[in-house]
């Protein structure tokens, strides 16, 4: 297993690492509820991420994602999407390209390839969680 990881947990296990501490680094959490569709996703993203423009298809996601400025001055990076289960509910073929881009493209990127691709490129930790419950 890798470094970098998705991970689905439950409303008591996030609070759990959050409250004891157990995440480092740059902690980014999206209200996944709100999001009902794959242009509100990009905008929420691009908005939290703080990207100089809108997303606007999967390519760009996964290209700004793995943009070696995209971490600036922090090495982990902590994406919480807060209420999965409701994120893009009527739209889970969406939600599964969400999950596929992350853990067949990005995370990988920054766990191992990001050294062989970008000059004096370093591995950064980029851990995405999925948090089902209400908050």
């Amino acid at each position: 297993m890798g470094i970098n990881k998705f991970v689905f947990l439950t409303k008591t296990g996030f609070d759990y690492l959050y409250k004891n501490n157990k995440l480092s680094g740059k902690v980014i959490v999206i209200e996944g509820g709100e999001i009902q569709s794959k242009q509100e996703l990009f905008n929420v993203i691009s908005e939290r991420l703080e990207l100089p423009e809108i997303i606007s298809s999967w390519s760009i996601f996964d290209d700004y994602l793995r943009s070696y400025s995209f971490f600036n001055d922090v090495d982990t990076i902590n994406l919480v999407f807060l209420n999965f289960n409701d994120m893009l509910y009527s739209d889970r073929a969406t939600k599964l390209d969400l999950v596929e881009s992350f853990t067949e493209c990005i995370l990988p990127f920054w766990e191992s390839e990001v050294v062989y691709t970008v000059v004096d490129g370093q591995t950064r930790k980029f851990d995405v969680y999925a948090i089902n419950g209400e908050y």
